[in-house]
């Protein structure tokens, strides 16, 4: 067993074509809501301001690493809350910006989950028009949720 710790960009994290990250199913669903988004948002949106010259640590990974094929799966220990969150808000950039080319929308999966990884992937395409039935609905408000705290 291998051990490493390095500081990723969440650009690092995102557009690798070649991983994945999975969250295991003993990990509960997608649970934040506004308060815990927000606070997110302004963390960042403060540092960033005060120390726009620094990296900020947004805080832990923990991940399990495993092979399929070429692909290397991350299965997600620690920090799944986050990481969903920072897809969520990739895809709101993303769709607000229409830029963001480097984001793939399919590298975050839930294992056993298929409804929280479509939710996922319904935010890359239509919002408002949902191409399948009964979405995840704590990941369809993180992202209104994101979208109040950005003011759009």
């Amino acid at each position: 067993m291998q051990n490493s710790f390095s500081p990723l960009a969440i650009k690092a994290l995102f557009e690798e074509s070649d991983v994945r990250y999975e969250i295991p199913i003993y990990q509960r669903d997608y649970a934040w809501t506004e308060p815990q988004i927000r606070q997110l948002i302004l963390d960042i949106a403060d540092y960033a301001q005060e120390k726009n010259d620094c990296n900020y640590y947004i805080g832990t990974l923990i991940v399990y690493e495993r092979k399929e094929g070429a692909t290397t799966i991350y299965e997600t220990i620690d920090g799944q809350q986050r990481l969903t969150t920072l897809s969520i808000l990739l895809n709101l950039l993303r769709n607000r910006k229409n830029s963001l080319e480097w984001f793939r929308c399919n590298i975050l999966s839930f294992a056993s989950r298929p409804r929280s990884t479509e939710s996922l992937r319904m935010l890359w395409s239509d919002l408002d028009k949902p191409s399948f039935e009964n979405p995840n609905e704590n990941i369809i408000q993180g992202y209104r949720d994101a979208e109040k705290a950005l003011g759009q």
